[in-house]
């Protein structure tokens, strides 16, 4: 009669707590498609489909302590295909054609070269040693080898461990060593492999500090940014900085990117008030609590991340503070005259609405330094962004037109609108000022749309695009922005309120609507009358406003408070 090695019985132990956390899982003990006649096309999907919630948890925990078993007894088997690969006559990964253990390792287990060194590392670190008089010696970790074999260890942990501890021994005493070991290995229970590695990284500054900066210098070295454009159009950067080079990128998306995260999940978040402070505001919500499908964030992480550093590089190429080679830094956006007028008569009043944008009009434009061409619909969309100048060609690339600064709203402007839509005006977008653009409602190019406060609005990067490709139309009433969607996205029309609300309008005074004529130009909340821009033939003259000289460069810094928080200093202009 045979009996079960020692060895294996936790093995076994863990193989039986799944199981029976397996059949407790199941609701009512039934499967979902349960065969009396036993069919053969059953798989296990069939019983996860059919457990509890906590059930399911229990036989994951399960199946995690059986992965932690295998790996500890892995690495014992690992090691001694090691120690039966030496060299000798009788090597046995030789003799099974591999040129060394880690090769017939990765191959039987079917992992890659790395993968497989791993294990052979943490099995030589954890076995019993043997003395030069053959005495048994404990393992070189010993505090890491018991929480390997008792399955309270992954294999990817203990290999961090494990690396670092050789690489800090000839730099720590043999009580700093141990100290460090059994903190890991009592941290491990509560972190994985990444909190694992930040740990790592500040026991090694504590324990060699003079290795701090000769390792801050080769990251530093090492620091490099590619850009290249590939077969299919797409911009590749590739870069890889140090500590100090990086942090400052790294904050500034994370920063857009968790704005982006939190609107999406309706949570609350601060945004600027009027006086400069914080204001929480629920965001990705609309007035009901529940989230606009018309509006709400369909971007993934990815792009997100993609959306914020452009966003930072058309901020930086805007900047007055950016230095001279940025600020002298332009994006050219060439167009034939042709393709321009096409694209614009494609445009007109008459054209049909509920068809984005971006799906009509013809033509194609090209970028410097950009090989790949991009529609004219997007050379328009870009000729509104701060730092990109469209420059029109006629025949033989005649220049007939070079777009100038003089399309941009100035400071005092953005200042003022920023007071009216406290940042980015879309519906539940709550992107801070300094990640918007002020954007023309009626376009520069198309509608000859001038550079004034009645026809500004301050949107981000994103939402500057979807304005731009799905056909969304904006009105302005007082200190109110509305955004109606096109049909093909809402067949109601129904307009949208925008901005936050919080602050005043750039514009002093208005024209009230006409009482008692809800469906007059104006009046957006009406459903089906989206008030769009094609009607302002029927209202007056807007009256706008712009922030006065004394307001501009005030002789102290209490003028200067005071004309920020006090807009009695905007005097309207016609």
């Amino acid at each position: 009669m045979s009996t079960t090695p020692e060895a294996v019985d936790p093995l076994l132990d863990a193989c039986g707590s799944v199981a029976d956390a397996w059949a407790g899982a199941l609701i009512g003990g039934v499967r979902v498609n349960s065969d009396p006649w036993g069919s053969s096309e059953w798989d296990a999907s069939d019983d996860v489909m059919s457990m509890s919630a906590a059930g399911l948890l229990r036989v994951q925990r399960s199946l995690s302590h059986l992965s932690r078993q295998l790996d500890a007894l892995q690495v014992r088997v690992a090691h001694g295909i090691a120690e039966r690969s030496t060299g000798d006559d009788d090597d046995l990964a030789r003799s099974e054609g591999y040129s060394s253990a880690t090769r017939l390792i990765a191959a039987t287990l079917g992992t890659g070269f790395g993968a497989a060194s791993r294990i052979v590392s943490v099995g030589v670190a954890t076995a019993p040693r043997q003395s030069f008089t053959g005495e048994r010696l404990p393992a070189r970790h010993p505090i890491l080898a018991a929480a390997l074999a008792g399955g309270r260890m992954t294999l990817a942990v203990a290999a961090l461990i494990s690396t670092f501890l050789d690489r800090i021994a000839l730099r720590a005493s043999t009580d700093e060593l141990n100290d460090a070991e059994g903190f890991l290995v009592e941290r491990a229970r509560h972190v994985g492999p990444d909190g694992i590695t930040r740990l790592i990284k500040r026991l090694e500054a504590h324990l060699d500090p003079d290795g701090v900066e000769p390792r801050e210098d080769a990251l530093r070295a090492a620091r490099s940014l590619t850009i290249r454009e590939d077969r299919n159009g797409l911009i590749r950067l590739t870069g890889t900085f140090d500590p100090e080079n990086g942090a400052p990128i790294q904050t500034a998306i994370n920063a857009l990117v968790g704005a982006a995260l939190h609107e999406s999940r309706g949570e609350p978040r601060p945004s600027t008030g009027p006086e400069g402070g914080s204001v929480p505001t629920p965001l990705g919500t609309g007035d009901d609590g529940d989230t606009d499908p018309t509006t709400r964030e369909t971007r993934s992480l990815g792009q997100i991340r993609a959306d914020a550093l452009t966003a930072i590089a058309l901020l930086s190429l805007a900047s007055t503070d950016a230095p001279p080679a940025l600020r002298a830094a332009t994006v050219v956006a060439r167009i034939d005259y042709a393709d321009l007028i096409d694209s614009l008569d494609s445009l007109a009043p008459e054209a049909d609405s509920s068809t984005p944008i971006d799906k009509r009009g013809s033509g194609y434009a090209t970028i410097d330094g950009i090989s790949t061409p991009v529609s004219a619909a997007t050379a328009r969309r870009m000729a509104a962004s701060h730092g990109v100048i469209p420059l029109v060609l006629g025949g033989d690339s005649e220049v007939l037109d070079l777009g100038r600064d003089r399309r941009l709203f100035t400071p005092a402007q953005r200042i003022a609108l920023t007071e009216r839509d406290g940042g980015c005006a879309w519906p539940d977008c709550g992107m801070p000022p300094s990640h918007t653009q002020a954007h023309h409602i009626r376009w520069w190019t198309r509608d000859n749309g001038p550079t004034d406060l009645s026809n500004g609005i301050m949107l981000c990067s994103f939402h500057h695009h979807r304005v731009h490709a799905d056909g969304w139309k904006i009105h302005i009433d007082g200190n109110q922005t509305w955004f109606t969607p096109p049909v093909h996205l809402d067949p109601s029309r129904t307009p949208r309120r925008g901005g936050s609300g919080l602050t005043r309008a750039p514009s002093t005074r208005r024209r009230p609507a006409v009482p008692g004529n809800p469906a007059a130009p104006g009046n957006p909340a009406v459903r089906g009358n989206p008030a769009a821009p094609d009607n302002a033939a029927a209202q007056p003259p807007p009256v706008h406003a712009t922030v006065s000289a004394a307001a501009r460069a005030p002789a102290r810094a209490d003028a200067r408070r005071r004309a920020r928080n006090d807009r009695a200093h905007v005097m309207a202009t016609t």
